[in-house]
């Protein structure tokens, strides 16, 4: 990469090459689907949590703003953990913070649009794209479905923890909405 640019891919990262070349391994058998990698000039932010080491990265976004927007997930990663029974499939997760509507798990991180997280801003109970982006780590990506056929698995599963954080921060009606939601999607698909 040209110096200055940092990178986040699948697995972890390596020691850097004397030339400068970065390096990730990732040694976890994941679908393939679910690799990926970005790089840029990109802005930075690392935040410890328990043994999980948080990294925010952003196009635009100073460290300080990364940390601001992205301040739900420690209590998100408590949250999924308990409920999975198992901690981060990874002492590591990353989100890239992206101009546009992206949202994508990938294992190890997400890559997430400021279209998708800025309503959180005006609105905290909007925080949905953080948690469940996250809860791909453990459902979608760790634990996958068999085949396409059954890909809704991945979804509706991490439809349904976005509705239990939702519950678990925000009370009943915030949990009821976020289903009620789930089902318009879910019925807009089928009727396209």
């Amino acid at each position: 990469l040209p110096r200055g640019y940092r990178s986040v891919a699948s697995g972890r990262r390596q020691p850097e090459h004397s030339d400068g070349r970065q390096r990730w391994l990732e040694a976890r058998p994941y679908p393939l689907y679910t690799l990926g990698f970005a790089a840029g000039a990109l802005h930075e932010a690392v935040q410890q949590h328990g043994a999980t080491t948080l990294r925010y990265l952003g196009v635009r976004d100073e460290a300080e703003d990364l940390l601001r927007r992205f301040a739900p997930t420690p209590a998100m990663l408590d949250f999924l953990s308990g409920k999975a029974g198992l901690p981060l499939p990874q002492p590591f997760y990353t989100q890239l913070l992206v101009p546009g509507g992206a949202a994508q798990e990938v294992s190890g991180h997400a890559v997430i649009g400021k279209a998708m997280l800025d309503p959180m801003l005006d609105e905290p109970q909007e925080d949905w794209v953080i948690v469940h982006e996250l809860a791909h780590q453990w459902w979608g990506n760790w634990l996958t479905c068999d085949s396409w056929a059954e890909f809704w698995l991945n979804e509706g599963i991490t439809s349904f923890m976005t509705a239990a954080w939702k519950q678990h921060r925000w009370g009943e009606a915030a949990y009821q909405r976020e289903l009620q939601l789930a089902e318009k999607r879910w019925q807009r698909a089928r009727e396209a």
